[in-house]
């Protein structure tokens, strides 16, 4: 599974001003846990 990918639409859904679905905030949380989410995409989030 590509992280940075999926980290990145997750984070064009909510700059673009748009609510994450339960599953999209579920992965972001897992993305960012696992340390897989470099700190400028968390700051980003």
């Amino acid at each position: 599974m590509n992280y940075d990918l999926e980290f990145k639409n997750i984070l064009r859904i909510v700059t673009d001003g748009k609510e994450l679905s339960y599953q999209l905030s579920k992965s972001a949380f897992e993305i960012i846990m696992s340390g897989k989410a470099t700190e400028a995409q968390i700051s980003s989030f």
